[in-house]
């Protein structure tokens, strides 16, 4: 039960992109954790019209959800900029509880400021970090507040921390790591593919260029090589560039790739596939990456942010030393050459994983939110 001294916990989340995706998986699974054990919970989303449906499973599970209006018109940015954007007035009405700050990159900033001018305490929870979403000196003067004045500040992997540190310039010793929630079995046993005769690749990501990078993979098949080599490339997923990726391999004829749209069953992908791929350019700590290794499939992923971090590079997955093409061509060339020891790397990555991620990580997460109420009160 949350401790007395506050009424419940408020969790505002900055995305702002799309209705859903899988960086507020964390905070709702965590959400739906503290309401079981009978905490009140009032949340702050954009508004969407219709809303995902997890926010409506949210309102089932007894969460007040407050949906923010973004500014449609140059009048009404005008207004937000002479008068105040009043998103942030729903934290009068919850100064007696404790805030939780879903965010990516430093975009958790003015929410952390207002909580400070109302001396409400707060905590961020960081899904994202990105070398080109760099904040210039006046909005790293105000990051370096906002994430100091946080009783603590949680990052989905490493990599994003460190990032983080060093884009605002501080340490920050008041941080640690948690684990995103998964879409798969934590027992999942998926059999290898019978078929070996082609080698078949799976990249299970939102198709959007700018994170996840599919561009540089598409571009790595066009290679004659790769042509020539009996070798598969799937993309699942839908997004903002689905129509960009399906003209490319159109226009260069890449007959070894095929786009299978968003599927909810990930357990099932991974009896048809042998290797994750994921070229991404910007990530936390990939869900993909955890379930393919949580259903013995080894990943190829690019070293940034948290993917490298749950695999060793010729162990149990591949690591492309950059999001570039030629990077992603020499880590290919590598699983190529060590395709018949595909099969015994997944087994490997399948105990791996098991050590680093928690079964259940919204029920770890709304743990450690319990021990900073607890904490606050002691101090």
């Amino acid at each position: 039960m949350v401790d007395p001294q506050f009424a419940g916990v408020a969790i505002a989340s900055t995305m702002g992109g799309i209705p859903w995706a899988g960086s507020e998986e964390l905070w709702s699974q965590a959400a739906h954790a503290l309401r079981s054990r009978g905490v009140p919970i009032a949340l702050n989303v954009r508004h969407w019209d219709p809303p995902a449906p997890e926010i409506s499973r949210l309102r089932a599970a007894g969460c007040r959800v407050t949906m923010r209006s973004v500014p449609s018109n140059v009048f009404q940015r005008k207004r937000h900029r002479w008068f105040g954007d009043p998103s942030y007035r729903w934290l009068d009405g919850l100064r007696d509880h404790f805030v939780l700050i879903s965010s990516s990159c430093t975009d958790g900033t003015r929410w952390g400021l207002e909580c400070l001018k109302r001396n409400v305490p707060y905590a961020i929870l960081v899904e994202v970090a990105a070398e080109f979403f760099w904040p210039d000196d006046a909005s790293t003067v105000d990051a370096r507040r906002a994430f100091g004045g946080a009783r603590h500040c949680f990052f989905v992997s490493e990599g994003n921390r460190r990032l983080i540190e060093r884009q605002i310039a501080q340490p920050l010793p008041h941080a640690s790591v948690v684990r995103n929630p998964f879409n798969v079995s934590w027992d999942a046993q998926v059999l290898w593919p019978e078929d070996d005769s082609v080698l078949e690749l799976a990249c299970v990501a939102r198709l959007d260029a700018r994170h996840k990078g599919q561009d540089l993979l598409l571009e790595v098949l066009r290679m004659p090589k790769w042509r020539e080599r009996p070798i598969r490339l799937t993309l699942y997923g839908s997004g903002a560039n689905e129509a960009g990726f399906r003209h490319f391999a159109e226009v260069h004829g890449l007959q070894n790739v095929h786009f299978a749209g968003f599927v909810q069953d990930i357990e099932a992908v991974w009896q048809r596939h042998h290797v994750l791929v994921l070229p991404s350019r910007v990530e936390g700590l990939p869900l993909a990456e955890v379930e393919a290794m949580l259903c013995g499939r080894p990943c190829l992923v690019t070293d940034v942010a948290g993917n490298a971090e749950v695999l060793e590079d010729g162990v149990t997955g591949f690591v492309a030393r950059a999001p570039n093409p030629e990077s992603l061509d020499e880590a290919l060339e590598a699983l190529w050459q060590r395709r018949d020891e595909l099969q015994s790397m997944g087994e490997a990555a399948s105990r791996h994983i098991r050590k680093l991620v928690p079964a259940r990580p919204g029920e770890a997460f709304a743990d450690e939110i319990v021990k900073l109420l607890r904490l606050n009160v002691s101090t």
